[in-house]
C-alpha cells in the first residue's frame, strides 16, 4: 500500500446549518429544498450515498447556485464510486463559490487517484490562491510532487509547509517518508519521524507503525550493506520522449491536419527552446519542405538534424533536391502558397530581423486577406507590443483566444498587456487561467509573484517565487526570485507557551 495514498484527513460531509448563542428566537420554518439538503446530510453520514444522491440532485435543480449543495453533491457522487461526476460537481462548487478552497483539494484528489499529476497540480495551486500559504495545501502539494517522481520539488513543498506551520503533523510525516523511501536516508527519516510523532493527534491511524520504524531503528540500526560484485552491464533502458516533446509532437499533429501550418510551426519552436529532441528537429524540417513550400529552410533544418543525429536512421530519408536522372520533375505543390500567407511569411522574416514596424504592416495586411489566421493576430500582438501600441496589442490577443481559446501563451501575453494598461485585477485573472492551462509556465507565475508582491500580499507572491525558483533554477527568473524569497525571508511563528 503506498503511504502516500491519502494523507491528509478530509472532512466526507460538510455542515450547512450553524446555531447562535443569546435570546431564543422561534425556530425558523426551512424551505423545501433546505430540508432535502438537510436529510441528504444525514444520509451521507449514514453511509448511504446513493439515497442522498436523488435528494441532492433535487436540490440543485431547484438551487443551481447552492455551492453548499454542489459540494455535497460531490462528495455523494464521489461515496458512490462516480468520481467523474463527483470531480463535475466539485468543479461548479468551486465556481459558485470562489472564496473556498476545499472543492478543488477534494477535487485535486480525484485527479490524483488516476495519476493525472498535471491536474491535480492546477487545482491545487487554485486552492493555494484561495487559501494562501496553507500548510494543508502545500503539503498536498508535496505529495502530487512526490507520487509524480519529482523528489526535489516534493521537499521544497514540505519544506514551505513546515515553513508555514513547523507543527503541521502531515507536512512533518510526509518529509519523513520522502526522506526514508524516496532518499533512502535513514537517519534524517528517524528525526522527522521523531518530529510528527511529537505534534501527532493521539488517534492518528499512522501512530503505530511509525513508532513501530523508529524504535526498530534505534534499537538496532541497520548494518552497512556488504559490497557486492558489479552486476554484468545491462542494456540500458530506452525512456520515452521527455513531457514537452510528446506535447508538441500531438499539437503539431493536430495543426497540420487542421492546416494551421502557422500554428504547428510555432509549436515546434517554442518545444525547441525547451530541449532540443531528434522527433522535434525532424518534424520541423518535414513541415518546412511539405507545408509551408520553404525548401531552403527545410534543407538547412535537414542539415542540422543530420549533424547533430548522426546515428539517426532517418538521417538515410533525408530528401534530395536532385531528382534521379531519369526522373520527370515533380508536380509543384504549392499547398501554402496563398496571398494571406505569402504576405505572413514575409512579415516573419521582418519580425525576425527586428524591424517591428514593417511587420506590423504586413501581418495587419496577412489578416486583410486572410482574417482566420491565429498566427498573424498572436505575432501582430507582439509586434504592437514591442511598438507601444498597447490596444492593437490587446485586440490581437484577444482576436487569437477566439481562435485558439487553449492556447496559454496568447493569454499570458494579454494578460502582461492588461498589466502595462493598469489593470492589474485582470491580468492576475487571465494569469489564473494561464496555470490552470498550463501549471509550469515559469512567466505567467512571476508575473503573479509581481503583482501579488505589489499589492502587499507576500504571502502569495513568496509561493509564486517559489514556483518560479522551483521550475527555472538558475536561469534569469529563477535567479530573480531567489533574490526577493532571500531579501523577504519568512520567519516561523513563535511556539505557544505550554
Amino acid at each position: 500500500m503506498s503511504v502516500f495514498r491519502c494523507r491528509l484527513l478530509w472532512i466526507g460531509v460538510l455542515a450547512i446549518l450553524a446555531s447562535g448563542c443569546g435570546k431564543p428566537e422561534p425556530e425558523p420554518v426551512m424551505e423545501p429544498h433546505e430540508v432535502d439538503l438537510v436529510e441528504a446530510v444525514a444520509l451521507l453520514e449514514r453511509g448511504e450515498p446513493e439515497a442522498a444522491l436523488v435528494l441532492l440532485k433535487r436540490v440543485v435543480d431547484q438551487v443551481p447556485t447552492n455551492a453548499v449543495a454542489q459540494l455535497n453533491l460531490g462528495v455523494a457522487y464521489e461515496a458512490a464510486g462516480q468520481p467523474a461526476e463527483a470531480a463535475t460537481a466539485y468543479t461548479e462548487a468551486a465556481a459558485l463559490n470562489t472564496t473556498d478552497a476545499r472543492p478543488l483539494e477534494l477535487a485535486a484528489r480525484l485527479y490524483m487517484g488516476v495519476e493525472d499529476w498535471e491536474g491535480a497540480r492546477g487545482l491545487l495551486d487554485q486552492a493555494n490562491r484561495r487559501e494562501e500559504y496553507s500548510p494543508r495545501i502545500l503539503t498536498a502539494m508535496g505529495v502530487v510532487e512526490y507520487r509524480a517522481g519529482s523528489l526535489d520539488m516534493a521537499e521544497a513543498f514540505f519544506d514551505a509547509a513546515l515553513k508555514a506551520d513547523e507543527t503541521y503533523a502531515s507536512a512533518l510525516y510526509n518529509a519523513a517518508v520522502l526522506q526514508r523511501d524516496g532518499r533512502k536516508d535513514m537517519e534524517r527519516a528517524v528525526g522527522g519521524f521523531e518530529a510528527y510523532l511529537e505534534h501527532a493527534a493521539e488517534d492518528d491511524p499512522r501512530l503505530a507503525a511509525v513508532r513501530a520504524f523508529v524504535d526498530s531503528y534505534q534499537s538496532a540500526p541497520p548494518a552497512p550493506p556488504e559490497p557486492e560484485p558489479a552486476a554484468p552491464a545491462a542494456p540500458p533502458v530506452e525512456s520515452g520522449p521527455p513531457a514537452h516533446v510528446v506535447k508538441a509532437l500531438a499539437e503539431s499533429d493536430k495543426a497540420i491536419a487542421g492546416g494551421a501550418f502557422d500554428v504547428a510551426l510555432v509549436t515546434l519552436k517554442q518545444a525547441l527552446k525547451q530541449g532540443a529532441h531528434p522527433d522535434l528537429q525532424w518534424r520541423l524540417a518535414e513541415l518546412y519542405r511539405q507545408h509551408l513550400a520553404m525548401p531552403q529552410k527545410a534543407e538547412a533544418t535537414f542539415e542540422t538534424f543530420a549533424t547533430a543525429y548522426p546515428a539517426d536512421p532517418r538521417v538515410a530519408d533525408i530528401p534530395s533536391d536532385k531528382p534521379a536522372p531519369s526522373a520527370a520533375p515533380p508536380a509543384a505543390e504549392k499547398p501554402f502558397d496563398t496571398t494571406a500567407n505569402r504576405l505572413w511569411i514575409r512579415a516573419r522574416k521582418a519580425h525576425d530581423e527586428g524591424d517591428t514596424a514593417r511587420a506590423m504592416e504586413l501581418y495587419k495586411a496577412a489578416l486583410e486577406q486572410d482574417p482566420k489566421l491565429f498566427g498573424a493576430w498572436y505575432n501582430l500582438g507582439l509586434v504592437a507590443k514591442s511598438e507601444g501600441d498597447l490596444d492593437t496589442a490587446q485586440q490581437a490577443f484577444e482576436t487569437a483566444l477566439k481562435l485558439r481559446p487553449e492556447w496559454p501563451d496568447a493569454l499570458f501575453m494579454l494578460a502582461v498587456v492588461v498589466h502595462k494598461q493598469g489593470d492589474d485585477e485582470r491580468a492576475t485573472d487571465l494569469l489564473d487561467q494561464v496555470l490552470i492551462k498550463q501549471f509550469r509556465h515559469v512567466k505567467a507565475h512571476y508575473l503573479l509573484a509581481v503583482l501579488y508582491a505589489k499589492a502587499g500580499r507576500r504571502g502569495m507572491a513568496r509561493t509564486h517565487f517559489e514556483h518560479v525558483l522551483r521550475l527555472d533554477g538558475t536561469g534569469e527568473f529563477g535567479l530573480q526570485a531567489r533574490d526577493w524569497l532571500k531579501e523577504n525571508q519568512r520567519e516561523p511563528p513563535p511556539m505557544p507557551r505550554r
